[in-house]
């Protein structure tokens, strides 16, 4: 028995050229920044859409983890302290939805905690992103620690693997 298409499936062809039209236009218009001192075009914030907004705060966020001829990449934790920093220029929406899905410390990151031990982040707390749980390693025995319920116990930095 043959089933009806889903409505999410009922895509015309029109909007997905309004899609394409879009998706075009964040490209072309993601080194735009809201206080107009992006480029090409200088555009303010009222020109700029959610896509571009989104794009420029990924690009600028990739960006400044990887290094560069003229300078060392940075950590997650500093790259969105840097733009939160500048909320002249990026969109503060856009970035806490960032650190809400990726986190200040994403999973993965090797990170040094206030007992001095060396953790990896292995979850993000959305609501809570500066409080992940840790795999911590002490005395060569893996121990998983929830921060958001370990109060005592913070991430003091980063650090190489």
């Amino acid at each position: 028995k043959a089933r009806a298409p889903s409505p999410v499936m009922r895509v015309t062809a029109m909007e997905i050229e309004d899609l394409k039209d879009k998706l075009l236009r964040a490209r072309a218009d993601h080194h735009e920044r809201l206080d107009s001192s992006g480029y090409p075009n200088h555009k303010s914030a009222a020109e700029q859409g959610i896509l571009t907004r989104i794009l420029a705060v990924c690009d600028v966020y990739a960006a400044l983890l990887m290094p560069r001829a003229w300078r060392a990449g940075i950590s997650p934790d500093k790259a969105i302290k840097e733009m939160i920093a500048h909320p002249e220029k990026f969109d503060r929406q856009v970035v806490g939805r960032i650190v809400q899905r990726v986190g200040i410390f994403p999973v993965g990151s090797m990170v040094k905690l206030s007992d001095g031990r060396k953790a990896e982040v292995v979850e993000i707390h959305p609501a809570n992103p500066l409080r992940p749980v840790v795999t911590a390693i002490a005395s060569g025995r893996p121990q998983k620690l929830d921060l958001s319920k370990t109060p005592g116990l913070t991430i003091l930095e980063i650090v190489p693997p």
